[in-house]
């Protein structure tokens, strides 16, 4: 939305994108703040310090002060059988992101590490086994650039 209003106002250069990331850093800086603060304590506490952060965005949004354009509602069949693989590889990972969440919320760090572990090497497979090249094995490729030797990363590629 505000790349639109740097085309109608092409004065005010690029005060537009300082002002937005400065923002994006401030609220960096208070959820470090606020990360800090509770972490000493009680770690399942993160949630009910969030969710009033988080629900604030519920009025401008329902309200319509956003300015954004409404887009159809409705589940779109058509996007999902042409894209599936994504969809589900999506969902995979935010139902792992959830279970991880529940997991440091009531398991011991122990658990929560071989289920981080088991997670991200099944999901790391699925990505490989699904996606096209180009997307599945870039993180397979950059490490093996980066840490391999010379004729391991040529085999990788």
């Amino acid at each position: 939305m505000y790349s639109e209003k740097m085309v109608a106002v092409p004065e005010s250069g690029s005060d537009m994108v300082t002002t937005v990331w400065s923002l994006y850093q401030a609220g960096t800086f208070f959820s470090a703040l606020v990360v800090a603060g509770v972490a000493d304590r009680d770690p399942s506490n993160f949630f009910w310090v969030c969710l009033p952060i988080a629900a604030q965005l519920a009025l401008p949004v329902g309200a319509g002060w956003l300015g954004e354009k409404r887009v159809v509602g409705g589940f779109r069949r058509e996007k999902i059988s042409a894209n599936g693989r994504y969809f589900f590889l999506g969902s995979m990972m935010g139902m792992a992101a959830i279970g991880l969440g529940a997991a440091s919320l009531w398991a011991s760090v122990l658990m929560q590490a071989v289920y981080s572990i088991i997670v991200g090497v099944v999901l790391c497979g699925m990505s490989l086994w699904w996606l096209p090249p180009m997307h599945g094995m870039f993180g397979g490729r950059t490490w093996a650039e980066s840490c391999a030797p010379a004729g391991r990363a040529r085999f990788l590629s």
